[in-house]
């Protein structure tokens, strides 16, 4: 290939060569008025233009143990080739890390706070390497530590529990500010606290309010918790708790729990009795009686006495209590049960017919039997009584056992 330079135009842009082609000129002197003798110059041949690395940087320039480092640089190749066999190699204050070879990412995770990192780049183009290029260095910072999952009660009573998960990236020892809102407290106040606050791990914490030397509340109030973590360079995100309703009053308490009589029948009303106390020394006022039966039916009775008409004779009956001060409930308790056991049947208008009987006459025993259980008559016992000595006793077991004649009984 040849070209004809004009002038002092002696250069082939670039542009105009590909790898592997030969390239030679020829020149004819002139002055002008004649051109001398023509003359060739050696060839040449366009050899391979090596690729090359730029825009070379480690990205994010503010790592922390969150962030993934990556190698970001831009490749090209005068050739137009296709990048093949690029070597990356990584280093971590200085020192290679081999397990990196090559790859473009160095996971977060096995970064630690404090080191610094760089990488080099060695584009290549399948036949020969480019210039090996050095990023810039970073030094992965410090993540703030977090406050996950805070769990407090609906419901306190002086040592509150506090429950949650202390997260740091870093594992860096943290201390805790723990406080309260609410009560005579508008603002947030330190609480106290019956754990240590400081030189605490990341993991699951569990802290003790101790709320009644906080604020000694005896009627149910509204609190609040906020804990902001720290660990030692920089402060978390402070979190707030759902509220707790909190009533520092202590609740009675009901013991000796008995039901008379012990050995009731269906005739006998039930009556609840238990020992009422309470640490604070409360009267009683609003505590709730509830009855049950069998192996804990609900019923809707309520009070200190059921009434005997409720009850069947075979039943179990107990009842529960829950003790009041007239502020707060203490716990449920519950009684021993009783089993209802049968009442004795009844004779009611018991008299002789005839009422006036001659010799001869049958004597009949009339009477009317009554059984509270509904019990039938059965094995009914008479006695008859002549001149106030006993004469006969019959079984009853059908309507003739209860007759005798007079006769029986002259003189």
């Amino acid at each position: 290939m040849s070209k004809r330079i004009i002038g002092i135009k002696k250069e082939v842009p670039s542009s105009a060569t590909k790898r592997d082609e030969e390239w030679y000129f020829t020149i004819e002197p002139s002055d002008g008025k004649e051109y001398g003798e023509l003359k060739q110059s050696p060839s040449v041949k366009i050899l391979n233009s090596p690729p090359v690395a730029s825009d070379v940087k480690l990205i994010p320039e503010n790592p922390t143990t969150e962030d993934d480092l990556k190698a970001s640089y831009k490749y090209s190749d005068a050739d137009g080739d296709p990048e093949i066999g690029t070597q990356i190699r990584w280093y971590m204050n200085g020192i290679l890390k081999s397990e990196y070879n090559d790859k473009d990412t160095v996971p977060g995770k096995d970064a630690i706070k404090g080191q610094s990192w760089h990488f080099t780049v060695l584009v290549h183009d399948g036949t020969e390497p480019g210039k090996l290029v050095e990023s810039n260095r970073v030094k992965v910072g410090n993540v703030a530590p977090v406050i996950q999952k805070l769990d407090v009660p609906t419901e306190g009573y002086k040592d509150v529990k506090i429950k949650f998960e202390l997260v740091d990236p870093d594992n860096d020892k943290c201390s805790l500010v723990v406080e309260y809102r609410g009560g005579m407290a508008s603002s947030w106040t330190q609480a106290k606290v019956k754990e240590p606050l400081t030189g605490l791990f990341p993991g699951q914490i569990t802290l003790t309010w101790e709320s009644h030397k906080d604020q000694d509340v005896r009627q149910p109030t509204l609190f609040q918790i906020r804990i902001t973590p720290n660990d030692g360079l920089v402060a978390g995100k402070t979190v707030e708790s759902d509220f707790i309703r909190i009533d520092n009053n202590a609740p009675p308490v009901a013991t000796n729990l008995r039901i008379s009589p012990e050995k009731p029948t269906t005739a006998d009303n039930l009556t609840a009795s238990y020992d009422y106390s309470d640490p604070e020394g409360s009267l009683e006022s609003g505590s709730e009686i509830r009855w049950y039966k069998g192996d804990g039916i609900i019923t809707d009775f309520r009070g200190k006495v059921l009434s005997a008409s409720v009850t069947s004779k075979g039943e179990s009956w107990y009842f529960t209590v829950k003790p009041r001060d007239g502020a707060k409930f203490g716990e449920v308790v519950a009684s021993k049960p009783v089993v209802i056991l049968n009442t004795p049947p009844q004779i009611k208008k018991a008299e002789i017919i005839p009422a006036v009987p001659r010799t001869g006459d049958v004597l009949q025993a009339s009477y009317d039997y009554r059984d509270i259980d509904n019990d039938k008559e059965s094995g009914t016992e008479i006695q008859w009584y002549k001149d106030d000595k006993i004469h006969l006793t019959k079984n009853v077991v059908s309507e003739e056992d209860k007759k005798t004649k007079c006769a029986s009984f002259k003189g």
